[in-house]
């Protein structure tokens, strides 16, 4: 199909509306390629500041045709360029929003790298040459070029291709002038012409091919060759021009890997090395065949690390950790014996808990002993005695599954030379910038994902000598998960032999970005599997270069991004960064530094480097959100990788001469490692540097190391009723960037805990109130969302599980973006508000937020095994905590992370968040606002989502102190569920006139109501939602919801039934404490004067005053016994101890592992004592009510 200047091929949904915008006239129109069907179109026409779309479909016979209004005969038409010209001449009269008037042409981008190629020899046109061309008329043009045909010399020319020259000075260089009018870089007639040029020679290139099979043969190498016939109209002596030069490109590559490959195979037989088993023809790589040296593989000697640190202020002591013995010792300069007061088993190591005011303090918690503190010389040494103490722990656990592993990242740009044989510091992540412990050093990853750039070496050379420096350094022998290359650009990915089994649906992709999107010289190869129930994804991309070329960077991440054919076949909905539980980017990615060489030099040997990544180019994009959105990368402290002179350790060769002048290539970090992972997923990112001892390349070998944590492959549960389980969703808001004219919307949800992809109804209303322009705002109240059933009903196994959410137009099926909801913080009784960030195809579109919550049935049994603690929960930060008393350990508070700590009574519950002075707590940041705040220290930085916190440890069976400031309502247990970790981003703040309301002290305000507005905080019937038919067209009139109702929050008296009313929405006075802000009509006198607060101190062991529903009917004030025999037994653990009359124990069970009302018959006195419930009568009221049960 002839190229045409509005049809834009690789372009985003949201780039065509921001072309149209700019556009400005009614009548512009674009076509790009349609998203959800392949090989169809869209026809993008902007009328009177909207976007309307309309599918063109291509019909069994190949013919395109246009969905357009209802009542207008279909046409068929040969191609788009028949299709627009017809609708062009058909003006009103066809059946669109308006007339097809302004083609929005596409935007030239100069594919040619700028600096890093050899250039092609080529002689400048001079001005004299072009001075006589008139560009205002194509007979001036036809003239010019005439005069130029009549003085070649053609005696090397046959008279056919003579005239067929002539046939284009003449006739066709007028259609190629047209299209460069038009904005189209395309000369597609002198394509034509190229490919009749080059049909003798392809037809050598065929005798060519078969005679390189011959030797690839002889020499035993699967080095791929360019097939047999180019293109079937061969015989009519025409040549596919794209075609042709990618062959071109191939045959090149062939030839040198040959002659390499020949000379290997003659130096192996002359110097037998060890084999490898190629696997190019099979990307899973089968089992490789053992080498001799394989028995002789020992273990590697790990020796001790030893810290000195300060215990308490001053006190000097040693700190070792013998990773072999699997001991920690404290050692102190006067005492060098060792007995049990300073040798402590791993097992005993109970936490790690960092500081995170003084980056150099540690508490180290140990069974049987308070905490200690410890002071070291520098945060680098805090890291790595943490590392060191969780592989210690990790290396003796006696647990069979694997919950978390490390990975090691390289990325190398070769340079097309023989590599350096001492690359062991590369794989042992030493050299400049974050570096592993020389202890850990030496203990091998669990997974090896190696990238390479410009490779100068076979697929097996490269395989081989990876292999070996692993087994010779490491003492260890890797397994091959999968090989992948394009051109120079080679991904290898190796895992421990013991993992093999953990590894399933390995796939395998290239992308190529090169001239045209034709040539492999630049582009991705990507490789991603399954490691036990955790979805792994790795890419190794080599982009454009040149300073000046960051849009077509981005670009080519936009187009890698579509192109790559990785993860499940059929989550076509979601991209390459929704699919992942953790997703990997790294290699050449060539961006640069903005600024003149010497102040970048300066800054350089100064080691300034937080002020030159304020030059980054890949940062500044990162923050305009035009490439690698929501990606994260580790602390940048080693100097930039590039461009050093080959041969030395740390000289820039910043100037490049070329044939057309002097080339300053500013030294960059053009290799980069970067990461993006599901929100509340754990990853540590251990290690980030360079080798500077490396120095056969322009380019320094860059490597990064992580610690991961993997969910189980065994699914407990599995089979019992589906039913236990269910995702309730309360409502559901989206905020997305689009001016589409008359949009209707669906949600689909995807998770492995799911039977398949559910879709939801359209939306029915749109909420318009503070809308953007250029925004859209889709309602879905409860009744359009179906109730998600899990397949599984294990509440552990369901809580590392993320729910995929696609907002899709009902009319295209095209995604409008996606988001990744984690399923950790969702168990409770009321809804959970969440709020994430919509992208897709690695542009940011909006925002999503409402509110769900697990629920399981009546019949589930399945509870969270508080006595199994994920590996990785060792470590953690003191803001992870309520409390850093003295307590023996504590369990994070989840929503410390998100929010402020909240200082609570011991005595009185409060739900979440309601302050002890009874006041409503809420803040005036908008959703948005939320998502911006500060990760989790163990996370790094690895996701921007709201719920992107650490999980939540189960409580072992120690006894700990309960830490004081626990919220107890959000402690609730629910059918033995975890407890509720909300993070509910805060409403906007609701029309001026509010007046304070406190509640009083114990008092527990009604759960909020099935239906709440998340955005505003209203009931639906207090906004005005809009249907899709009464929306206007255009903006002057805009819809506006309508103030809420004033409604007191619900009060019980002290006789009869409480009040039923609902709470009125949450807000907040500027500069000030939040506030619970009724709106009018005013309240009774009587209840705006001020109500007495919780308190804030200790006070007696007493139950508060509750509302007569919740006390037994047998009980009394006084204190008494009960008679429990009347009541029915209580589906958990919080409405037993409220119908007791007791709930301040709520969270005292919770937090000691008593989660569960079926394992509360082997509960005894000495039990209660020990979780510090001291008043007698409380003790013998709860062991009387489980006799009775």
């Amino acid at each position: 199909m002839a190229q045409v200047p509005y049809h834009h091929r690789n372009i985003t949904r949201l780039k065509a509306e921001e072309l149209l915008l700019n556009a400005k006239e009614d009548g512009s129109f674009l076509v790009r390629e349609s998203e959800s069907i392949e090989g169809a179109y869209t026809l993008c026409v902007l009328y009177q500041s909207r976007i309307f779309q309309y599918r063109i479909l291509t019909g069994s016979d190949g013919k395109l045709s246009i969905q357009s209004e209802k009542g207008v005969q279909e046409r068929k038409y040969a191609d788009l360029a028949q299709l627009v010209d017809e609708y062009l001449h058909r003006g009103s009269n066809n059946g669109l929003a308006c007339t097809l008037k302004y083609p929005v042409a596409t935007e030239k981008i100069d594919d040619v790298d700028s600096d890093d190629e050899e250039e092609i020899g080529e002689t400048p046109l001079r001005w004299s040459d072009t001075s006589n061309v008139n560009a205002g008329g194509d007979d001036d043009i036809t003239r010019y070029f005439s005069e130029r045909f009549g003085t070649l010399d053609l005696s090397k020319c046959d008279g056919a291709y003579v005239d067929s020259i002539r046939h284009y000075v003449e006739h066709d260089v007028k259609d190629d002038a047209h299209n460069v009018q038009m904005g189209s870089g395309q000369l597609t007639k002198f394509r034509q012409l190229l490919s009749k040029t080059a049909a003798e020679f392809n037809r050598e290139m065929e005798i060519f091919c078969g005679r390189l099979e011959v030797l690839r043969d002889l020499f035993g190498s699967n080095i791929p060759v360019p097939g047999p016939s180019l293109d079937k109209t061969l015989d009519k002596g025409i040549v596919d021009h794209d075609k042709f030069v990618e062959k071109l490109g191939n045959m090149k590559t062939a030839v040198v890997n040959l002659e390499k490959r020949a000379s290997a195979r003659v130096r192996e037989l002359v110097f037998p090395e060890d084999e490898y088993e190629d696997t190019s023809t099979s990307i899973s790589a089968g089992t490789m065949r053992p080498t001799p040296l394989l028995t002789s593989v020992r273990k590697p000697s790990l020796p001790p690390s030893s810290f000195d640190v300060k215990l308490g202020k001053n006190q000097k002591i040693t700190l070792t950790v013998d990773i072999q013995v699997g001991k920690l010792f404290a050692v102190k300069p006067s005492k060098d014996v060792l007995d049990e007061s300073n040798t402590f088993p791993h097992e005993k190591i109970l936490q790690l808990i960092k500081s995170t005011s003084n980056k150099c303090r540690v508490d180290v918690i140990i069974e049987g002993r308070k905490k200690d503190t410890y002071t070291f010389e520098d945060a680098r040494s805090r890291e790595n005695f943490c590392q060191l103490v969780q592989q210690m722990k990790n290396m003796h656990s006696a647990s069979s599954d694997v919950d978390q592993i490390s990975i090691f990242i390289g990325t190398w740009n070769m340079g097309d030379a023989s590599p350096s044989w001492n690359l062991s510091p590369w794989f042992k992540c030493q050299g400049a910038g974050k570096t592993r412990d020389k202890t850990l050093s030496m203990i091998p990853h669990d997974i090896y994902a190696i990238g390479t750039q410009e490779s100068a070496l076979t697929e097996k050379e490269w395989i081989n000598k990876v292999r070996r420096l692993l087994r010779d350094g490491l003492m260890i022998e890797l397994h091959m998960v999968a090989v992948c290359t394009l051109w120079g650009l080679r991904l290898v990915v190796l895992t421990k032999q013991e993992h093999r089994n953990k590894i399933s649906h390995v796939r395998h992709s290239t992308v190529k970005t090169g001239i045209a999107n034709a040539l492999g010289n630049k582009g991705a190869v990507g490789i991603s599997f399954f490691f036990s129930g955790s979805f792994l994804c790795f890419v190794n991309c080599h982009l454009t270069s040149g300073s000046e070329k960051n849009n077509r960077r981005n670009q080519n991440y936009r187009d890698i991004l579509k192109g790559l054919s990785l993860g499940q076949k059929d989550q076509t909905s979601f991209d390459l960064t929704n699919q992942f539980h953790h997703l990997f980017w790294f290699g050449d990615l060539n961006y640069r530094l903005e600024d003149e060489v010497q102040p970048i030099l300066k800054k350089i040997t100064e080691r300034e480097y937080d002020a030159l990544q304020k030059m980054d180019q890949l940062k500044n994009s990162q923050n305009a959100k035009e490439s690698f959105v929501h990606f994260c990368e580790g602390e940048v402290t080693f100097p930039p990788s590039y461009r050093y002179l080959r041969g030395s350790k740390d000289q820039y060769d910043w100037k490049k001469v070329k044939k057309t002048g002097i080339r300053i290539n500013v030294p960059s970090w053009c290799d980069r490692v970067l990461w993006k992972s599901y929100p509340q997923t754990y990853i540590v990112n251990t290690a980030y540097g360079s080798v500077e001892d490396v120095d056969t390349s322009d380019h320094k070998p860059v490597f990064s190391s992580f610690d991961i944590g993997v969910m189980t492959q065994f699914v407990p549960g599995l089979g019992g009723n589906t039913e236990d389980v269910k995702m309730v969703f309360d409502n559901v808001q989206v905020e997305m960037r689009t001016s589409v004219s008359h949009p209707r919307f669906q949600l689909a949800f995807h998770s492995a805990c799911l039977e398949g992809t559910v879709t939801s109804k359209a939306n029915m209303n749109y909420c318009t109130r503070n809308q953007r322009a250029n925004y859209c705002c889709p309602v879905w109240e409860p009744k359009l969302i179906p109730e998600l059933y899990t397949i599984f009903s294990d509440v552990d196994y369901l809580e590392d599980h993320h729910l995929l959410i696609a907002v899709k137009s009902v009319d295209g099926d095209e995604s409008y973006g996606e988001c990744v909801l984690s399923l950790k913080s969702m168990f409770s009784i009321a809804p959970q508000r969440f709020s994430c960030l919509l992208t897709h195809q690695g542009e940011e579109t909006g925002k999503l937020w409402g509110s769900m919550h697990l629920t399981t049935g009546t019949s589930s049994k399945h509870t969270r095994k508080k006595s199994i603690r994920k590996s990785y929960e060792l470590i953690y930060m003191d803001t992870d905590f309520q409390s850093t008393g003295d307590i023996d350990i504590l369990d994070p508070e989840p929503e410390k992370i998100m929010k402020p700590k909240l200082v609570v009574s011991k005595a009185v519950s409060l739900p979440q968040g309601v302050t002890p002075n009874g006041k409503i707590a809420t803040t005036d940041r908008s959703p948005r606002d939320d998502l911006g705040l500060k990760n989790a220290p163990w996370q790094s930085g690895s996701s921007r989502d709201i719920d992107s916190r650490p999980p939540l440890p189960p409580p072992s069976k120690i006894h700990a102190k309960t830490p004081p400031g626990v919220d107890v309502l959000n402690s609730i247990d629910v059918g033995g569920r975890p407890p509720a970790d909300r993070h509910l981003p805060p409403p906007p703040p609701s029309p001026p006139g509010g007046t304070e309301m406190a509640l009083p002290a114990g008092i527990l305000p009604p759960l909020p109501s099935r239906k709440p507005d998340v955005s505003a905080g209203l009931e639906p019937e207090q906004y005005e939602v809009v249907p899709p038919a009464t929306l206007k067209k255009s903006a002057d009139n805009p819809i506006e919801c309508r103030p809420p109702m004033a409604l007191p929050p619900s009060i019980p008296p002290r006789k009869g039934k409480p009040a039923t009313s609902p709470v009125a929405p949450l807000t907040s006075k500027s500069g000030g404490s939040p506030v619970l802000s009724p709106q009018k009509p005013p309240l009774p006198s009587a209840r705006k004067s001020p109500l007495p607060s919780a308190p804030t101190e200790e006070v007696e062991d007493v139950p508060p005053t509750l509302p007569r529903k919740l006390r037994a009917s047998s009980s009394d004030d006084s204190g008494n016994l009960h008679n429990y025999e009347k009541l029915k037994k209580p589906l958990s653990i919080s409405q037993w101890l409220l119908t007791l009359g007791l709930p301040q124990y709520i969270g005292t069970f919770v937090a000691q592992g008593w989660d569960n009302l079926e394992y509360m018959d082997g509960i005894t006195e000495q039990d209660l004592l020990d979780m510090k419930i001291t008043h007698p009568n409380h003790r013998t009221k709860i062991l009387e009510s489980l006799k009775n049960f």
